[in-house]
């Protein structure tokens, strides 16, 4: 601990995002995120947030996250080779294994795989000049996992109660995975899936929230009060057969999502793209556009 003067403060503050773009399902959120992150993305004309290409990292825990993403970036942004040397972590077979319980209850398989995984990553970083991003596509489908790994094999006909110990250690393992990615000089991004709440269960209680971060438990409640930026990923226009345009909602949360985030005020309600949202928000940017 040390004390400083108020108006020093501000140079303590960290410049690199701590971000959750959530959007509803088959949005192309990965692949237009990346495209952005990556400078290439087919609407815009933005320079790239990353200083090299192989300083985005992406850990993929859905099934087939980045499917045709290389395809995409080549044959709808134009992308040379270079620009696809990006970095990806592939967990989906682990995940498998968890969803098949092929891991005994209370294992922390794919919670030290992860941890693991974060800090080699970190190394990296930390030995490498230059601005990174560190991806996680998606937050829900890890979030899923790590429940099923605390809680077990299922049991054939039982749903099952979900006990308070084991609510408590999924919750401390979600947790520490954010922790260490928000300790990483980089900006992380984690890309969720977004909870609506039917329209009748809605109609029975008008206080109900109406969307929310797509996590079991408590955990999808609080996601978003320990981000920095909240932003919803929307369509915006048909550009192309295989190509839509998408932007960025910075004023969309209701309920128990938490909308907006520090320095807000300063971004329209809808932004076309990453870059000039962190150029305005004050994150850091790579000195000069590679």
């Amino acid at each position: 601990m040390k004390s400083i003067a108020g108006s020093d403060y501000d140079a303590l503050c960290s410049r690199l995002a701590r971000c959750t773009v959530a959007s509803g399902p088959k949005t192309t959120k990965t692949t237009t995120t990346m495209s952005q992150v990556l400078g290439i993305c087919s609407w815009l004309q933005s320079p790239p947030i990353v200083s090299a290409p192989n300083q985005l990292h992406v850990l993929a825990f859905d099934q087939s996250a980045l499917m045709d993403a290389a395809k995409w970036f080549r044959e709808i942004c134009g992308a040379k080779p270079a620009r696809l040397a990006y970095r990806v972590y592939v967990f989906e077979n682990l995940v498998k294994q968890i969803v098949r319980s092929a891991v005994v209850q209370g294992a922390d398989v794919l919670y030290a795989e992860v941890v693991g995984t974060l800090m080699d990553i970190e190394a990296t970083v930390r030995a490498t000049k230059g601005v990174h991003v560190i991806m996680l596509s998606s937050l829900t489908v890890l979030a899923a996992a790590l429940l099923r790994e605390v809680r077990g094999k299922p049991k054939r006909g039982v749903i099952g109660t979900i006990q308070p110990g084991e609510w408590t250690t999924y919750g401390q393992r979600l947790s520490d995975i954010r922790n260490l990615a928000h300790g990483i000089p980089a900006h992380i991004i984690w890309e969720a899936h977004i909870d609506a709440v039917p329209v009748m269960q809605i109609g029975k209680d008008p206080t109900a929230p109406k969307e929310g971060i797509q996590v079991y438990g408590g955990e999808g409640r609080n996601w978003a009060a320990n981000q920095d930026q909240c932003l919803r990923l929307r369509a915006d226009m048909q550009i192309a057969p295989r190509c839509r345009k998408m932007v960025y909602d910075t004023r969309a949360f209701v309920g128990e999502m938490i909308g907006g985030g520090r320095g807000f005020d300063r971004l329209l309600p809808r932004e076309p793209g990453l870059y000039d949202i962190f150029q305005k928000l004050g994150l850091q940017l790579p000195s000069a556009p590679n």
